[in-house]
């Protein structure tokens, strides 16, 4: 079979796009061309090659996940819906550069706000929250797409809220919008019907309805096949795994696996905390078991950092991108544009950890226990720090205090005022070249993706800043930054390396598509239901005609609840449910397998720690309680000799003289970079002068007399 290679020479890069061959290895020779080229213009060269033919497994939740075996497959791709989108497009030459979501956020804002005449089904949510409002309605433009929207419509009459829509629609349409998957997806069906690519055969984790019908169309234009994954049960016969697994494929109303006895082939354990969890899976997981699944469920960073701990390959499990520390030096800056002072992010930008702390640590580590005690800028010991730090130093110095300037200045903005764009930009720039420095110094792969995320974020909230300067806005309101905030670190994109000897795992049950020896669900926690579709049922019925098919609710919490079985079937020889512990919501399957299985009992993992094991432990013999006294004898107390008492030490001496010595005598106090002071500023002295003053004039036989006036 003959594939065809194309390459495009540009006049004005005068470079080859070798994209029409990525990934199909055929040799071609390239001809000079002599003549001068006024546009794009296309070569198609023809070399027959013989290859064998290619394998994809696709599975709607498998972009990003590593739920499958590795195994040695020549030809083979375990791709999602979007790697299998991007491969098509290398394939077929349709490759782009396609602008992040935050652009066409507001592009698609910008389209709202312009056809906005007050009467529009979102005016009243735009004045609220536009770049929130522009987000959501951005998602069902690309929904309506991706299930068979062609842009506009033929039936009469339209919908309100869709007739509002490819109003919008039309407008993208002159202004050349970029598309979304179901637009890309149209491309890459048309491009096959004139195109081949080494792509022989798809296999389906999901039925085909399953999947939305632009995808539907261009899986069709393959060989396909769906085959299901758990047709009976996978555990032996006459365990309790065998049983349950039976009822949940043939589902009855007196199905119940009561009267098989309990053994090891089916487990639930729970601990008061997610420490105490992770710990206990750490040993299942490495207890000699080589064939092992890990469902994650929540609480990813407590089992990584365990298995770290316990000196275990970490399975490096994805979390969420807002929590990662160098995604927040972006919005602490911003803060510390705003007036009067926010005195908390102040001292959180100067406790940042050394690699993603822009000014000198040393001079930090001063000002912030400056600021701790006395919370502001511009006192008496700021300026002493300021003052004393170059001389103390050295020389090189000088420009740490300049920095310091640099980052904590600028123009500042009320709280309820309009932040201007420049600044925004500004402080924007200011944080995408410190991680972009950052960058090129790093040599270490983690801190390298961690510096690699916070240029991500600042390079686009930079982008969107510069687009809405481009429009000619001038200002944005403390709400709309936050928001554009949010939006930026969205699109922030981290894939955890895993380290060797780790498992496999997915966060999705729905990416389980073969069996395993042993399947543990690390902390089955209640998910997030499927939403429905945002239609209602008149304009869903009306996108019916339009051949824009939904699916129903039914069918997706049908889909979900299917899903939610695959790891418990996937079990060959033994499942550990790991649940939250009693009073947090846990995951609807567990109510399923409680009412299947009765007798299975959940494992309480403390209560492991109450039995002491010959040999180890030593019992300790119970002692009761001392009993009541109607009297106590107490000691004689001893004199602490000088002890000048404040109001509130004494009143600390009083109620708690253990904290009274804590503080007073061992000098054991709580770390003041923690947080600024809450308590009086002035360290108490004046009201206490007050109160003394009080006290004395108010004591029998005083000859002063109180002035209510002068107080």
């Amino acid at each position: 079979m003959a594939y065809y290679a194309y390459v495009v020479i540009s006049p004005r890069t005068e470079r080859f796009d070798l994209s029409g061959y990525h990934g199909v290895p055929c040799a071609f020779h390239l001809w000079h061309v002599r003549q001068p080229l006024n546009s794009n213009q296309t070569f198609v060269f023809s070399q027959a090659y013989n290859r064998a033919a290619m394998k994809i497994v696709l599975g709607l939740y498998l972009d990003g996940k590593r739920s499958l075996k590795k195994c040695n497959a020549f030809n083979r791709l375990v791709l999602g819906p979007s790697g299998f989108l991007s491969q098509l497009e290398l394939y077929l030459g349709l490759t782009a550069r396609h602008p992040a979501k935050l652009l066409r956020v507001l592009q698609f804002r910008k389209a709202l706000r312009r056809l906005d005449n007050g009467k529009r089904f979102y005016s009243r949510s735009m004045k609220i929250d536009d770049f929130g409002v522009a987000a959501e309605l951005l998602e069902w433009r690309d929904e309506l797409y991706l299930h068979g929207w062609n842009g506009s419509f033929l039936n009469k009459p339209v919908p309100d809220r869709l007739r509002d829509l490819a109003e919008v629609e039309t407008l993208l349409r002159r202004e050349h919008f970029s598309p979304g998957n179901g637009e890309r997806l149209v491309a890459v069906a048309d491009a096959l019907q004139r195109l081949q690519v080494p792509i022989s055969f798809i296999e389906l984790l999901e039925p085909l309805e399953r999947h939305p019908l632009r995808w539907q169309q261009v899986i069709a234009l393959f060989p396909y096949s769906f085959c299901k994954s758990f047709l009976k049960p996978a555990a032996p016969e006459g365990s309790q795994l065998h049983a349950l697994q039976r009822c949940l494929l043939s589902p009855g109303p007196s199905c119940r696996a009561e009267t098989i006895e309990p053994d090891n082939s089916l487990g639930a354990v729970t601990a008061d905390n997610p420490l105490t969890a992770a710990y206990h899976v750490s040993g299942e997981l490495h207890l000699e078991r080589n064939d092992v699944l890990l469902v994650n469920g929540g609480e990813q960073r407590a089992l990584d950092q365990v298995l770290e701990a316990q000196g275990y390959p970490r399975q490096s499990l994805q979390v969420r991108e807002r929590s990662l520390p160098s995604l927040q030096l972006l919005p602490l800056l911003l803060r510390l544009r705003r007036k009067p002072l926010d005195v908390e992010a102040l001292l959180a930008f100067l406790t940042l950890p050394e690699p993603l702390n822009p000014v000198d640590p040393a001079l930090s580590e001063r000002l912030a226990s400056v600021v701790a005690s006395f919370p502001g800028t511009g006192g008496r010991l700021w300026q002493a720090v300021l003052r004393d730090f170059p001389a103390e130093e050295g020389k090189h110095t000088e420009s740490a205090v300049t920095e310091l300037h640099r980052w904590i200045g600028g123009k500042k903005t009320g709280y309820n005022e309009p932040m201007p764009l420049g600044e925004l930009k500004t402080c924007a720039v200011m944080v995408r070249e410190f991680f972009s420095r950052k960058k090129e110094e790093s040599e270490q792969k983690e801190a390298l993706r961690l510096y690699s995320s916070g240029y991500d974020q600042a390079s686009a909230f930079t982008e969107a800043v510069t687009a809405l300067i481009g429009e000619g806005e001038v200002e944005l309101g403390r709400y709309q930054v936050d928001q554009l905030l949010t939006q930026a670190a969205s699109g922030v994109t981290r894939m955890p390396e895993r380290e060797a000897g780790s498992v496999p795992d997915t966060p999705h049950p729905g990416a389980v598509g073969e069996p395993f020896d042993q399947v543990i669900w690390w902390w089955a926690a209640a998910p997030t239901m499927e939403q429905g579709t945002a239609w209602l049922k008149n304009e869903r019925l009306f996108l019916e005609r339009e051949g824009a098919l939904f699916p129903s609710q039914e069918e997706m919490l049908a889909w979900q609840d299917a899903d939610w079985l695959r790891p418990v079937l996937a079990a060959k020889k033994s499942c550990l449910l790991v649940l939250p512990p009693e009073g947090e919501e846990r995951h609807p399957l567990w109510q399923k397998i409680a009412s299947i299985v009765p007798s299975l009992a959940i494992e309480q993992i403390e209560s492991r720690f109450s039995k002491p094991e010959r040999g180890r432990k030593t019992p300790v013999a119970v002692r009761d309680l001392p009993g009541k006294k109607a009297l106590w004898r107490l000691s004689p107390g001893r004199a602490l000799p000088d002890t000048v008492f404040s109001p509130t030490s004494l009143e600390t001496f009083i109620t708690a003289p253990s904290c009274w010595f804590l503080e007073h005598v061992a000098g054991i106090t709580s770390s003041k970079r923690l947080e600024p002071s809450r308590g009086p500023l002035l360290f108490g002295n004046l009201a206490h002068r007050l109160l003394e003053q009080l006290v004395a004039r108010i004591q029998p036989g005083s000859e002063q007399s109180i002035d209510h006036k002068n107080w």
